[in-house]
């Protein structure tokens, strides 16, 4: 059997068998609700209720008003789950405040420098003290770069992004520097003894 929930005056009431809902008061501008349906509707919208509010207009002479905006919508009553398949809209349904900000609603793909600004801290660390500088500001602004195309905030994220890409590469450009001065300055001295050691 069918049975319905009801909202009257602003109270819900159910779950009512059909022939229950006019002693309980039902209009034609209640909202009502049954498995099958997706949401709250007007009970004039449901056909199957036609004879319910024809008794109540033939006893009660309801005029009908103007449309209003159905403040339940988005909701199931209370302990109801929609039949298996049927989309549940969310509980008081609100816009989302970041899509006015151009928030993607999904992960951004995007090139990671992360990795990249690591082997450049690193590289620095060892043959550039500048270079490891610029690496740690690469790795910060990649982990935020990350962040913001996580969250969807392309604009954001892109900005990041170029800072750590320019940091990072002259991270690594200054550790290569470093690394070639150093293997250079190894492979002279290198000479040098060798050379030392025919005199």
């Amino acid at each position: 059997m069918v049975e319905y929930f009801v909202i009257i005056n602003g109270v819900q009431a159910g779950p009512l068998p059909k022939e229950q809902l006019m002693t309980a008061g039902l209009r034609p501008d209640s909202f009502v609700w049954r498995q099958g349906l997706p949401d709250w509707v007007k009970a004039e919208s449901l056909p199957e209720l036609a004879d319910v509010l024809m008794g109540d207009s033939a006893f009660g002479g309801y005029a009908r008003p103007e449309e209003t905006v159905n403040p339940y919508a988005g909701q199931y009553p209370y302990g109801q789950r929609p039949p298996y398949g049927t989309p549940q809209p969310p509980y008081n349904r609100q816009p989302d405040p970041y899509s006015v900000y151009g928030r993607e609603s999904q992960p951004i793909p995007h090139t990671n420098w992360l990795p990249w600004a690591i082997v450049g801290t690193v590289f620095g660390a060892l043959f550039s003290c500048i270079g490891m500088i610029f690496g740690i500001i690469g790795i910060t602004k990649a982990n935020a770069a990350n962040r913001f195309y996580n969250e969807g905030f392309r604009e954001n994220g892109d900005m990041s992004n170029s800072s750590a890409r320019t940091m990072t590469i002259i991270a690594l450009v200054l550790g290569g520097i470093g690394f070639l001065l150093t293997v250079t300055g190894t492979t002279r001295n290198l000479m040098n003894q060798l050379m030392d050691m025919v005199n």
